[in-house]
């Protein structure tokens, strides 16, 4: 007899029990820096770089963690079954930079439709942020949380594992469409909703093609470079 494929690995409800500890953790982590250090404003990167880049490598590190954690000990599988693989470094690399220029065009026009036909104007925390940055630590803070550990941790967790868990389970079209639902909820605003679901779509299927978080990686930093760039540019 077959196993039950309740009590089988890569779980769909596993996304979201990671999804609910990363929350815990973090909160968990930051009620405790507050008890022992005083409140440290971690939305003000030019007053406090150290503080903002320190909470931001504990953020990224605990929703890596997780994932890893379930792949390899909870399975008892590969982390290369996740995307974390050295195969076509160069190839991979520049399939996703690629990628990434054609996301940050079709955001562009998404964003003028927003502004000239809705009247809304809004942008990413970060970029706002990374914008209105006078000090070179915070503004090398923040760059640093937007290129390296945002799109690596991020990836790890929404096309890595969700994606990977929810294409097992469903198959490539349903675990686009949840995967980007998925990334769109917890990213930008309301008014973003379909940018960000676009972006979250496009990323899965440039991973699942390729079978490389290298790929995905290298779009969202691309993405997230131009995106600062011309932001602070028009600024």
């Amino acid at each position: 007899m077959g196993e039950n494929p309740r009590h089988l690995p890569w779980r769909v409800t596993d996304v979201f029990i990671v999804l609910a500890a990363y929350a815990l953790l973090l909160y968990v982590f930051l009620h405790l820096r507050v008890q022992l250090f005083g409140s440290i404003a971690n939305t003000d990167p030019d007053r406090k770089p150290g503080a903002f880049l320190f909470d931001e490598i504990v953020d990224a590190g605990i929703l890596t963690t997780l994932p890893l954690f379930f792949v390899t000990r909870v399975y008892g599988g590969k982390i290369s079954e996740i995307g974390i693989t050295l195969d076509n470094v160069l190839r991979n690399v520049i399939l996703g930079a690629a990628a990434g220029v054609l996301l940050f065009g079709a955001a562009s026009g998404y964003d003028i439709v927003l502004s000239v036909v809705f009247g809304v104007a809004d942008e990413h925390p970060y970029h706002e942020m990374f914008r209105r940055s006078s000090s070179p630590a915070g503004s090398g803070a923040i760059l640093f949380t937007l290129l390296v550990l945002g799109p690596f941790s991020e990836e790890v967790f929404f096309r890595g594992f969700a994606y990977t868990v929810f294409r097992k389970r469903w198959g490539i079209s349903l675990a686009v469409v949840v995967s980007a639902t998925l990334f769109s909820v917890t990213h930008f605003s309301t008014a973003h909703f379909v940018l960000a679901w676009g972006i979250g779509a496009a990323l899965a299927l440039l991973f699942d093609r390729t079978k490389s978080l290298l790929s995905s990686i290298a779009a969202h930093a691309v993405f997230n470079v131009a995106s600062v760039s011309f932001s602070f540019l028009s600024s």
